[in-house]
């Protein structure tokens, strides 16, 4: 939902505005789950744009540049690898950037065998999308 709201004065306090605004848009405080808003100063009004949500948000982050498996092969008389990639980074739709769990680190040392590498995402909603790939060293 999206409404537009003109303010005046301009030296109204924050609070008086936000109400101002969320009753001309006909939202109350307990419907809203996700609120934006920004203002434009035309011709000594204030136009604020609110954007709210009232449902809940279930969306998971989408993630983007989740690595394909990597195959390595170890030169002889070594045990291990370093391994190196680039990592997957993930978006929300609240806009803030989700926390990231992840099981290793590029530039960690890996040995011979397969590895599984993981990434899982958590919005602040606790709606979580991972990322999953192999590591194989072999000789």
């Amino acid at each position: 939902m999206q409404c537009v709201a003109n303010i005046l004065p301009l030296n109204i306090f924050f609070m008086l505005i936000f109400s101002i605004v969320l009753s001309s848009c006909h939202i109350s405080l307990p419907q809203i789950a996700y609120l934006c808003f920004s203002h434009v100063n035309i011709n000594n009004i204030t136009k604020i744009i609110l954007s709210a949500s009232s449902g809940v948000d279930n969306i998971p982050p989408v993630i983007t540049g989740c690595p394909d498996p990597i195959n390595l092969i170890i030169p002889i008389g070594m045990t291990s690898l370093v391994v190196n990639w680039t990592e997957p980074t993930a978006t929300d739709n609240s806009g803030i950037p989700p926390n990231v769990f992840k099981s290793h680190e590029p530039g960690e040392v890996f040995p011979v065998g397969t590895t599984q590498v993981i990434y899982v995402f958590t919005d602040t909603e606790g709606n979580e999308e991972s990322c999953t790939f192999e590591i194989q060293i072999g000789n």
